[in-house]
């Protein structure tokens, strides 16, 4: 079961990411 929590830790840390850059997004008004 190691196996599929180091995965699933993997996939969160990849979704934090992600959210963490839509977030910032505004941030950046030349991007738009």
């Amino acid at each position: 079961m190691s196996d599929i929590s180091k995965n699933s830790v993997t996939i969160e840390a990849a979704i934090s990411d992600v959210v963490a850059v839509l977030s910032d997004l505004p941030a950046y008004p030349s991007w738009s």
